[in-house]
């Protein structure tokens, strides 16, 4: 149900986080339970896609080892389960990265939560894992801050999930697999949707690329060098560790892509948007 209203919303949404991340120079993410899965699933925040996980290149370290992944996975499942008591609270996930998390609701019902994310654990001493300490930040959660400026951007989500919920197709097979491998950044196989969604790798394989006109490595690699496009705008981190970060253990695998893709390397990429945001 996109509409003119909708997408009006989607855009105030998206300004104002905008508008929090250059003022506060904070990192927001956006995370739906089970049930609004359709959300990203089907494009309905559009430019959201971002948003839809951690960006930082510890986070897309972690979660390119696979029983890692399964640990933030479950630690997402357990933040929506603590929302159902907490309208917002202070945590640290199994990683050792600490955020702030507050909820939103559609109606009656916990729709999801909003992270403020990427502050050090006080506890974890430095020297255990280069890609922590050089991405997390020293600083404390700013608690009393993001308790002022992040309840409007869950309230405008409230608003928003209201307008969209009636008549979206909540059981589609392919609208789930689409929410996990967006919510994923594109760090799935066949063999893992195969198993959490029971169905064969070929019918997976073969719905996909009819539903979405890709095939699932095609679609893949488009999240995960939007991932890496991110990471070279917004950060200094060498290609090679952003190629890490994003997925790819091949760096020149990594490079190949990114130019079929973009239509230019890593590295010129990087220096014409930066050579743009100067003008």
């Amino acid at each position: 149900m996109k509409n003119g209203a909708t997408d009006d919303s989607s855009e105030k949404m998206m300004q104002y986080i905008q508008y929090l991340e250059e003022t506060h120079h904070i990192s927001i993410s956006v995370h739906f339970a089970p049930q609004y899965s359709f959300i990203p699933a089907e494009g309905i925040l559009p430019g959201f896609q971002k948003y839809y996980g951690h960006i930082n290149a510890y986070c897309l370290y972690v979660k390119n080892v696979l029983h890692m992944q399964r640990k933030c996975w479950r630690c997402q499942a357990f933040a929506i389960k603590k929302c159902h008591g907490a309208e917002s609270y202070e945590g640290t996930c199994h990683a050792g990265v600490h955020e702030y998390i507050r909820r939103f609701r559609c109606g009656d019902e916990v729709a999801g939560f909003v992270s403020v994310s990427g502050y050090r654990d006080k506890k974890i001493a430095y020297g255990q894992n280069k890609w922590y300490d050089d991405n997390m930040n020293e600083e404390p959660v700013p608690y009393e801050l993001l308790e002022t400026v992040i309840p409007p951007l869950c309230a405008m989500m409230s608003v928003f999930l209201l307008t969209v919920k009636e008549g979206q197709r909540t059981d589609s097979i392919y609208s789930k697999i689409l929410a996990y491998i967006n919510e994923q950044h594109g760090a799935v196989t066949l063999d893992m949707l195969s198993r959490k969604f029971h169905y064969s790798k070929s019918y997976i394989s073969h719905m996909f690329r009819r539903e979405s006109g890709y095939t699932l490595k095609e679609y893949c690699n488009l999240l995960k060098i939007e991932n890496a496009k991110v990471l070279l705008k917004e950060s200094d981190i060498s290609i090679t560790n952003i190629s890490l970060s994003v997925g790819y253990n091949n760096f020149s695998y990594f490079i190949n892509t990114f130019k079929r893709i973009t239509g230019e390397t890593p590295l010129a990429w990087r220096k014409k948007v930066r050579k743009e945001a100067e003008r």
